[in-house]
């Protein structure tokens, strides 16, 4: 009586999709704990989660299937995506209680990508207050973003206990050389100027006579500042380095070029800018929102908030903040 079950099992196996057996060989499922909207522009929001990486011991960090512009694709893509996961809530290494999350057949839009419905009962865990600091695109308050695994290893505390402090004074003269070199133009919002007046003649200027600035210009090091450091107990650092806020206050519509990047500096003063910042159809690091020794081997991954115009999206850093993967979506 146990031969046809076994036969069926193993007929099973032979027809799951090369996705289906990637999700089922990861070792860790990582996706965030998110409010979304409810319909589209709609004030009240529901929780979901995100589907966004996976390791594996083959092929190590990988970001799930995230192009997709269709409404074929959109129903394609579910199946490159896990049925349904028990997930762990954490923040911190705290752990906050399960959730069950379950993909639906078919995603609703290219903004709904990756994401699961929460099919089980109970409270699903919060931390703080809602803040529009989270919210990159709804452009109101939800609460913070939560890690949620799923796999044979159960994330740990970062060791190195992460925290914001402020920056050195010799930072900004660390960074400068590297940003200059990877920002070589910023936005030039400075008004148009005009032609002065022919006073021989009396003629005022006219509108072909006012020079309109040049879309960008060199950025000097007194333009950036730093206002987040993020600083670990053995002296390592995380920086954020931006394009002062104020020069920009002339600018209209979506800005041409990068205005921040962030830098790790080893307690040792090495310093680097972080990779994948500056691809093309990038979305800015917005914070990092978790520190966790993921795969419990003794080294940090950082889980970064990512936005940029018409994106939303996260970024995963790893070896010593040296590689990166990355889950961008567009929201129209």
């Amino acid at each position: 009586m146990r031969w046809p079950s076994v036969l069926s099992v193993v007929l099973g196996a032979v027809v799951l999709s090369a996705a289906q057996l990637a999700i089922a060989s990861a070792d860790l499922l990582v996706g965030l704990l998110e409010e979304t909207p409810v319909t589209a522009g709609s004030d009240r929001h529901k929780a979901q989660i995100r589907v966004v990486f996976r390791h594996t011991v083959a092929g190590g960090w990988e970001a799930f299937p995230n192009d997709c512009l269709s409404a074929e694709c959109l129903a394609r893509i579910t199946a490159k995506y896990p049925t349904r996961i028990v997930w762990a809530v954490s923040v911190a290494g705290l752990n906050l209680g399960t959730v069950v999350g379950r993909t639906p057949a078919a995603f609703g839009s290219i903004a709904q990508v990756g994401l699961q419905d929460i099919v089980s009962k109970g409270v699903v865990p919060v931390v703080g207050r809602p803040s529009i600091e989270y919210a990159v695109a709804v452009n109101q308050p939800v609460h913070r973003p939560l890690l949620v695994t799923s796999g044979i290893r159960k994330p740990q505390r970062s060791r190195a206990v992460w925290k914001e402090d402020v920056p050195e004074f010799e930072d900004l003269d660390r960074v400068w050389p590297t940003f200059r070199r990877l920002v070589p133009l910023i936005d030039n919002c400075q008004p148009a100027a005009a032609a002065t007046e022919d006073t021989e003649s009396g003629a005022k200027p006219q509108a072909q006579d006012i020079a309109a600035p040049p879309p960008g210009r060199h950025p000097g090091k007194l333009d950036l500042e730093i206002p987040v450091v993020w600083v670990a107990r053995n002296g390592d650092a995380l920086l954020r380095v931006v394009v002062r806020q104020d020069l920009y206050k002339e600018c209209d519509g979506p800005r041409a070029f990068p205005s921040q990047l962030w830098f790790y500096r080893e307690a040792k003063r090495k310093i680097w800018a972080l990779p994948g910042q500056l691809k093309e159809g990038r979305a800015d690091l917005v914070a990092p929102l978790e520190f966790s020794d993921l795969l419990r081997d003794g080294h940090d991954e950082v889980l970064f908030q990512a936005a940029g115009h018409d994106r939303g999206g996260y970024v995963l850093y790893f070896d010593r903040f040296q590689k990166s993967v990355t889950y961008l979506w567009p929201y129209h």
